[in-house]
């Protein structure tokens, strides 16, 4: 998952918000500025009019019709006496243009825009705004009479007020860039000791996730930061110990594992010399080549021999027990007639069977597996050693086979079922750990030692397989799922 670090969002965060703010600073500012500017502007206007207007009128009846020449001057120095103001226009009482001052200049007289303004006052008397780029103030001149002699109108240009908007609008945008720079450095100043505290802890953790159990996090902040990080040290100082204090129990436990294995081995090495001996003894004995021997005596040395078969049984399990933990087992795979494996393994039963009055049903649906032959019938006879010695008198035991696919494989899968008492939920899968007995309590026996399950399940593990076992009525069922494909053998020849 990707971060984003703390400073970067401080900085986009605090950016953002006070840019914010400070372009609806400037825009208000900036809007005001250009209001009080134009009203002023306006008003200055007004006032200049006001003042002028008395001066234009008495040089209108004083010179106009009697010397022109000083009616000129006179409306030429309030021209550039007058702020903004661009021409002067004179209307008689009907709303005909008398004069304007852009004759004084040679200038062409707009008598279009003339005529638009004699319009525009005959039929308004109040409003000065005309156009975009001036604006108009219209002071008419009345006798004692109050009669409507002329009308003088000033008209001002709008270009101080355009060009104060462009500059306003240049030192609004260069006011925002400033305040937004300085508050991100005032806020990288700010935060700066906070973010390297927060690396400081950071840097830490990466350290200690690689592996680095001597980093600590030295931060001296005198605020929560420093409590935090002294609370993150301890913390890692606790997993510290306990990582050295796990590491040395796991040496520990491998050490006794391989120590117990080794004794296994020696102990089943040195049994099966004077097993196979003894075994001799007996075959000969039976063959009568050291002599006739009576009924009695043959079914006394059938007795003997089916206890050294039991005992050289036990005493390869466990010697296989030891293989299978210390070495890597080299398997054979080939395929098998799966019902010769069952009938096999089954023999070696044919006295408990009979003792216990247990019966066996099969129904081999699926006749071949693919595995290694002494493997192979090192899980059947230990499932089914198991499934007598747990079914009661008068039991009865299960064997079904199958094919069946899971995750895009396919497995030959073998079921062997015994009646009797079902295996607490907590010991399931404890059963198959090496020397587990299920504790004393339930119904089931606690004979042996321990190692036929386990065996079961190191055994299918080398065949890239997987066994389970589940309650079902009356009863309890192991299944074992070995593959069918011949790339398992390829790819994965041994453990």
């Amino acid at each position: 998952m990707k971060f984003v670090s703390i400073k970067t969002k401080f900085l986009s965060y605090f950016g953002f918000y006070f840019a914010f703010l400070y372009a609806i600073l400037v825009f208000v500012v900036g809007f005001l500025g250009e209001k009080y500017y134009e009203s002023n502007t306006r008003r200055n206007a007004r006032y200049f009019a006001k003042s002028a207007f008395k001066q234009v009128s008495e040089a209108y009846f004083t010179y106009f019709g009697s010397n022109p020449l000083r009616f000129s001057e006179k409306i030429n120095e309030l021209l550039f006496t007058g702020p903004d103001l661009e021409r002067i226009v004179i209307l008689d009482s009907a709303g005909n243009v008398v004069f304007s001052s852009a004759q004084l200049s040679g200038l062409s007289t707009d008598n279009e825009d003339i005529e638009e303004l004699a319009v525009w006052i005959r039929g308004n008397f109040e409003s000065i705004e005309r156009s975009n780029r001036y604006y108009d103030i219209f002071i008419p001149v009345l006798n004692d009479l109050g009669r409507h002699l002329i009308s003088v109108v000033f008209r001002f240009s709008k270009a101080s007020i355009i060009r104060f908007q462009r500059v306003l609008f240049i030192v609004s945008l260069i006011a925002f860039f400033i305040l937004t720079l300085g508050t991100l450095l005032i806020e990288n100043l700010i935060t700066r000791s906070f973010i390297v505290n927060i690396e400081k802890l950071k840097k830490a953790a990466e350290s200690f996730e690689k592996g680095d159990y001597s980093v600590r996090a030295e931060v001296d902040s005198r605020d929560e930061l420093q409590f935090l990080s002294e609370k993150v040290n301890s913390m890692l100082e606790s997993i510290t110990n306990y990582i050295y204090n796990l590491r040395a129990m796991v040496s520990e436990l491998r050490a006794r594992d391989k120590a117990r294995d080794e004794i296994l081995a020696k102990i089943s090495h040195e049994l099966r010399t004077p097993l196979t001996a003894s075994r001799g003894y007996v075959d000969l004995l039976k063959s009568g080549k050291m002599g006739q021997i009576s009924e009695e005596q043959k079914k006394a040395l059938d007795i003997i021999e089916r206890n050294l078969v039991r005992l050289e049984n036990e005493t390869r399990r466990l010697l296989l027990s030891s293989k299978v933990t210390l070495e890597h087992v080299e398997i054979t795979k080939m395929r098998l007639d799966l019902e010769s494996l069952v009938v096999k393994a089954m023999e070696n039963f044919q006295t408990e069977l009979k003792k216990k009055k247990q019966k066996i049903e099969m129904d081999l649906t699926e006749k071949e597996i693919y595995g290694d032959e002494d493997q192979l019938t090192s899980i059947l006879e230990n499932l089914l050693h198991n499934a007598i010695k747990y079914a009661p008198e008068s039991g009865m035991i299960k064997i079904r086979s199958s094919s069946e696919g899971r995750n895009d494989r396919k497995f030959t899968k073998v079921e062997i079922y015994n009646s009797g008492s079902r295996i607490p939920d907590a010991e399931k899968q404890k059963i198959f750990d090496p020397f587990y007995q299920i504790e004393e309590g339930t119904k089931r026996e606690s004979s042996g030692i321990g190692l036929g399950l386990y065996i079961v399940k190191r055994a299918v593990e080398l065949h890239g397989g997987f066994v389970e076992v589940e309650n079902v009525d009356n009863g309890v069922l192991f299944s074992v799922l070995i593959p069918k494909e011949v790339e398992t053998d390829e790819e994965n020849p041994g453990s």
